[in-house]
């Protein structure tokens, strides 16, 4: 199953103890492969050092080394302007290209949407309940 873990996820793995240990049932399991692209990648390293996270530089990298191994990389060839945070396109474009199951997120620019083509757009709480 192919699936898009918003970067609003991971920063909230970090605030929340039980958002970290579902996100890491999300990543043990065998049936899951992460889909990433440069972008996606990009704002994950980005977002994660902001000052107000209080995240060091050596715990986004262990973070991210430590999903790495279920990355899929996805190059974008699709565009899309749905979403009503246009900064967010780029992750229905992943979606549509990586041929995406899930998007999990907690925007509501995103969730609001529901589906995009064969994508379900959901909170890390409803996949969990799907899943």
């Amino acid at each position: 199953m192919n699936v898009i873990l918003d970067t609003n996820l991971l920063i909230s793995s970090f605030l929340s103890k039980n958002t970290r240990e579902q996100l890491e049932q999300i990543v043990i399991s065998p049936h899951i492969q992460l889909l990433v692209c440069d972008d996606l990648l990009r704002e994950y390293s980005e977002v994660l050092q902001r000052p107000k996270f209080h995240i060091s530089e050596h715990q986004v990298r262990s973070y991210l080394a430590f999903l790495r191994p279920k990355f899929k990389h996805i190059e974008l060839v699709s565009e899309t302007y749905l979403c009503r945070d246009i900064k967010d396109n780029f992750l229905l474009a992943l979606a549509r290209d990586g041929k995406a199951s899930y998007l999990i997120t907690g925007d509501k620019d995103l969730t609001t949407i529901g589906f995009f083509e064969q994508t379900r757009i959901v909170t890390l709480t409803k996949f969990l309940q799907y899943f």
